[in-house]
């Protein structure tokens, strides 16, 4: 005989839904959305921690990923008892080691790193850039160099010896 089916719990009682003013986060978050039009982003995480700190997520999931953030990069990982309000931890969990974490596993780990110190690498990550690619023997150099490591020094020589001018851009193709 066939199990009789039993209905199942209305969605309120298994996912509660708290009682805020929806209307009025809604407001907010349609402010936040006109201050970066493309990206509605999210709230910003507030720390505890003294100082003015550039916040990322980092996938530690990525083979070297975490090794490369936090050792080569500097960046700290984010404690729990680091955050602000206790009650931001709602949508994230806790790492084995306490760190705040997101995603299905649990596995993108936030951390920070000063503010200042990141705008002063960006900005001379940007300037090196603007070196590299406004002098254009410099950018026939690079390419000369990568082409040597990965098809030898003919293919470098071949290069090297190109008439004309070397630009960096993209070029919409139709």
């Amino acid at each position: 005989m066939a199990k009789k089916h039993e209905a199942e719990p209305p969605l309120e009682s298994a996912f509660p839904v708290p009682d805020v003013d929806w209307d009025a986060l809604s407001v907010e978050v349609y402010e936040r959305r006109l201050l970066g039009l493309l990206d509605a982003g999210s709230e910003a995480i507030a720390l505890n921690v003294p100082g003015d700190w550039h916040l990322r997520w980092v996938n530690s999931d990525l083979a070297g990923r975490w090794a490369h953030v936090v050792h080569t990069l500097k960046y700290v990982p984010v404690k729990t008892s680091e955050l602000a309000d206790p009650r931001a931890m709602a949508g994230f969990v806790a790492t084995p080691e306490g760190y705040v974490a997101r995603g299905d596993r649990g596995r993108e780990v936030l951390v920070r790193m000063p503010r200042a110190w990141f705008e002063k690498i960006k900005r001379a990550e940007a300037e090196a850039r603007t070196r590299r690619t406004q002098d254009g023997q410099k950018l026939r150099d690079e390419l000369s160099q990568a082409v040597a490591g990965r098809y030898g020094d003919e293919a470098a020589e071949t290069v090297a010896g190109w008439k004309g001018t070397v630009q960096a851009g993209l070029e919409r193709v139709e």
